[in-house]
């Protein structure tokens, strides 16, 4: 994988997202941790917009993982 977009409603200020990011990167991604609601419908097409042209095959999914602290 080339380039990986991670979202969550907090983006990067997320716990853990600068580990996930750096880890992935040690790996040979480009990531980028971005701030998105994905319950939000045009959240998502802002965030297709502004990376879908970088992709072949557009999004591969999108996944929301809620914690249940």
């Amino acid at each position: 994988t080339e380039h990986l977009v991670l979202t969550s409603r907090r983006g990067p200020d997320a716990p853990g997202a600068e580990e996930l990011r750096a880890e992935l990167a040690e790996m040979g991604a480009r990531v980028t941790v971005a701030a998105v609601d994905a319950t939000d419908p045009d959240a998502v097409r802002a965030l297709v917009r502004e990376f879908g042209d970088q992709f072949d095959i557009g999004f591969v999914a999108i996944v929301q993982r809620r914690d249940q602290r």
